[in-house]
């Protein structure tokens, strides 16, 4: 599997119609999904939570800093980090975001 094909899993995940009414529903899907795939391809898994980190925008991001906490993807902690920094200086989110951001952190 590669980077557009874990995409495309993942999007199928997006336009599930459980996923389009549960923000729970979709995240469990997610991060169920990103179990299975960081067996079979754990770069093409990084590469995409990567860009969903960089992306900025929900639900992407914070899934991605979820399941990067959850699986302990040690790849993405700078990434993480520098979203950390970008919400305490009101870049973007919330700061209500921080703690899922720091809990994220310290699971890596």
């Amino acid at each position: 599997m590669n980077k557009e094909e874990i995409e495309k899993t993942f999007e199928a995940d997006f336009t599930n119609p459980g996923s389009i009414k549960s923000g729970e529903y979709l995240a469990e899907h997610v991060l169920n999904r990103a179990k299975e795939l960081i067996h079979n391809d754990r770069l093409g898994l990084v590469e995409v939570l990567r860009s969903w980190i960089l992306q900025r925008s929900e639900p992407r991001t914070m899934l991605a800093v979820n399941i990067t906490g959850e699986l302990r993807l040690f790849e993405l902690k700078e990434e993480v980090d520098a979203l950390r920094v970008a919400v305490k200086n009101g870049e973007c989110f919330l700061p209500f975001y921080i703690r899922q951001i720091e809990n994220a952190l310290n699971s890596i």
